[in-house]
């Protein structure tokens, strides 16, 4: 699995963390090692811009999404398809993550979570949308949370894993 991590104007980031997050989302999820992403971690105005000229929503949030394709084939466990590609493949883009750094930390103090479980949280629910999920409606948003902290407590080398 690659994982591509870029840092722009957001200091204090463990890329490595990330990482490790974004991995057990992907395996998770049941997507084999040909599976590839990217993740930008930035400050909330070029989230901001980003969302406004692809979602044309005008406004900062935590996390977004860019699936490089559609999911296509079986379902996921949010009900969404799932991408169709197996161990062996060639390589395949599942798209691209891009985390707010400054609402990231904002939201861990009002949390009361560590800056980096609230980074790894957020990336693993962009991982999530990549993978088919969805978050619209208030039952969906409350399911794919509940399996993003479910990836968090299982994900290799957090407080949690080390606990089972």
């Amino acid at each position: 699995m690659a994982i591509l991590i870029t840092i722009r104007r957001a200091p204090g980031v463990d890329q490595d963390l990330l990482r490790r997050a974004a991995r057990a989302a992907l395996r998770a999820e049941g997507l084999p090692s040909t599976a590839e992403l990217s993740v930008l971690v930035t400050d909330d105005e070029e989230v901001r811009e980003l969302n406004r000229d692809y979602r044309g929503v005008d406004a900062a949030t935590d996390v977004l999404a860019f699936p490089q394709q559609p999911p296509t084939g079986r379902p996921c466990a949010g009900g969404e398809p799932r991408f169709d590609i197996a161990e062996g493949d060639a390589p395949h883009l599942l798209g691209d993550v891009v985390v707010a750094a400054p609402t990231a930390r904002r939201q861990a103090r009002e949390r009361r979570r560590a800056f980096g479980e609230e980074m790894a949280l957020l990336v693993i629910h962009g991982v999530l949308h990549l993978a088919g999920w969805r978050d619209e409606s208030e039952a969906e948003k409350r399911r794919m949370l509940r399996r993003g902290r479910e990836i968090w407590r299982l994900a290799p080398g957090t407080p949690a894993s080390r606990a089972r």
